[in-house]
């Protein structure tokens, strides 16, 4: 972990993309409210808990959506810099 700007984010895939970090964090706990509001409710209001599976479903997706594009951004910039420290050697 490094702080930048005051606030911890994780140095091995979001480092240089500190709000990133801070997206897949809310996303990720969309994903686990809306699934934990869909279990309580699938006995009482069977379509209330659909409609919060739906939003559990979409907020996982979301949430690997910015995982992977961080991970092929950390990725890009990792085979850059070698490049560019074999070019150099």
């Amino acid at each position: 972990m490094t702080n930048i700007n005051g606030k911890p984010v994780p140095t091995f895939i979001f480092a240089a993309q500190p709000s990133s970090f801070h997206a897949f964090l809310i996303c990720i706990m969309g994903a686990c409210y809306t699934s934990i509001c869909s279990i309580h409710l699938r006995g009482r209001k069977p379509k209330v808990a659909r409609l919060y599976n739906g939003l559990a479903v979409v907020s996982l997706a979301a949430s690997l959506l910015v995982l992977l594009a961080a991970a092929v951004c950390a990725g890009l910039k990792f085979c850059l810099s070698l490049n560019s420290a074999m070019s150099g050697a």
